[in-house]
Order: C-alpha cells, then sequence, then structure tokens
C-alpha cells in the first residue's frame, strides 16, 4: 500500500477545503434534522392516540421506517463519489499519479477511505438528535450502534460502487449519474420482495439485497450476519475491480 497515506491527506483536504464538501454536508443535515422532526412528531401523536410511550418507534422512524433515509443516500453519495477518479481523468491529473511511485491498491484504498471517512463524519452530529430526546423518553443505545452500523455498511458499499462508476467514467457526470442508476437499480431490486410470493427464489433474493429489510431489522436491534456479509462482499468486490481499471490503465 506504498503511498496510501500521502494520498489520502490529499482526498480529506480535497472534500474539506472545498465549497462541494460543506455544501454537503450542510444538505445533509438540514434533511436529516427535518426528517427526525418529522419522526418525533409522528412518534408523539402515537404516543398521545395510544396513551403510553412508544421510545422505539423514534429510533426505528429516524433509521428504518421512512424512505427519508434511502432518499438522504440516492441524493448525496453519488456526488461524493463522482470526482474520484472521473475528475482526476478529466483534469488529467491521473497520469500523476499513475506514474507516481503509489501501488494501485493504494490509490484505489485512498480515495475510497477518503469518501468513507466524509461520509461517516456526516453522521456524527446527528447522535446529537438522539441525545436531545433523551430528554424526554428513553433511548435504546445498543439498538441506536445496531442502526449506525447500518448505514455504514449501506454507506461503505455504495461508496464503493461510486467509487467503480467513476473509475468507468470520463466525467464527472456520467460518473454521478451511473452511480445513481446503480444504487437506485439495488433499491428497486429489493423492492420486488413486496411484489412476489414468499418463499420464491427471486422473492429470497430481493430480500437478501432489499436494503429497506435491512435497515427495518438493524433498526429493531437485529444484527444478521449475512447483511454483513452482502455489504462486505459488495464493497470488496466493487474495490477489486476498481482496482483491475487502474491497473489496465497503467498497461496502456
Amino acid at each position: 500500500m506504498t503511498g496510501f497515506w500521502p494520498l489520502l491527506k490529499r482526498e480529506l483536504w480535497a472534500y474539506f477545503v472545498t465549497p462541494l464538501g460543506w455544501v454537503a454536508l450542510t444538505v445533509f443535515l438540514l434533511l436529516q434534522g427535518w426528517h427526525f422532526a418529522l419522526v418525533v412528531d409522528h412518534v408523539a401523536a402515537q404516543s398521545a392516540q395510544a396513551g403510553q410511550q412508544t421510545e422505539m418507534s423514534l429510533v426505528s422512524g429516524f433509521f428504518g421506517s421512512t424512505v427519508f433515509l434511502y432518499l438522504i443516500l440516492f441524493l448525496l453519495i453519488p456526488p461524493l463519489t463522482m470526482r474520484t477518479f472521473a475528475e482526476e481523468r478529466r483534469q488529467g491529473t491521473i497520469d500523476l499519479l499513475l506514474t507516481a511511485p503509489v501501488t494501485n491498491a493504494a490509490m484505489v484504498g485512498a480515495k475510497y477511505c477518503g469518501a468513507l471517512i466524509v461520509y461517516l463524519s456526516w453522521w456524527i452530529p446527528t447522535v446529537l438528535y438522539l441525545g436531545i430526546a433523551k430528554q424526554v423518553t428513553a433511548i435504546d443505545w445498543q439498538v441506536v450502534a445496531s442502526c449506525y452500523l447500518g448505514v455504514a455498511l449501506v454507506g461503505a458499499a455504495y461508496i464503493a460502487l461510486g467509487v467503480l462508476a467513476s473509475a468507468l467514467s470520463r466525467n464527472v457526470f456520467s460518473a454521478l449519474l451511473s452511480t445513481v442508476l446503480v444504487v437506485l437499480g439495488l433499491f428497486l431490486f429489493g423492492a420486488v420482495e413486496l411484489v412476489t410470493k414468499e418463499g420464491a427464489i427471486l422473492h429470497k433474493a430481493a430480500r437478501y439485497a432489499s436494503i429497506w429489510a435491512h435497515m427495518s431489522e438493524l433498526s429493531l436491534g437485529v444484527i444478521d450476519t449475512r447483511r454483513l456479509v452482502f455489504y462486505g462482499s459488495l464493497s470488496l468486490l466493487s474495490l477489486f475491480l476498481t482496482t483491475q481499471v487502474v491497473a489496465a490503465w497503467r498497461r496502456t
């Protein structure tokens, strides 16, 4: 992994000193704040009607029971990853990287880890939302931890797909569009479980790939190792393919 750390610092610097990085963070926090407020209002209304507390609904609603979480992923991960390789190719700086004493794995790993660190940093302030909610209702922090594990796994896989799409694209727009289509395709394939017969092969395959099913389970504190394998395999396969793309550039 020769050259990994200098490249990682370069990637993080590029994200945090450019307006795009701060705009993405601001949009993320605004959307999540609005999302959390909607969930709190809904849970409060349910509690008033039922005459009892529904603490777990707050966590499950924020992390798995609404479509807002997935919309945020669709909207912000593609812009986060689109520039990783496509911008380097557009500017011609990829030639400098290819001739530098940097291994293919280090180059791909640095760009991937840079985007992943930025993505994970977006979620840190959201802990404050739950901290505020804890003042008025009980929060199961073990369930919260499983939820954050879920968003980390999903984000890691989607970012890996985005990096691969960027490596296969010659401009940032095509990288953005490719990532959106792939991520949306995975979501829609997972939704097939809703319209197929339970027990059928297609139903099982769709449920295995369904982000909605995964996050719904994790938002209840259920950690299924099959989910870890799915997202881990998807991430590793995408990064392996990206490394092969970079290796092909060096051979030409």
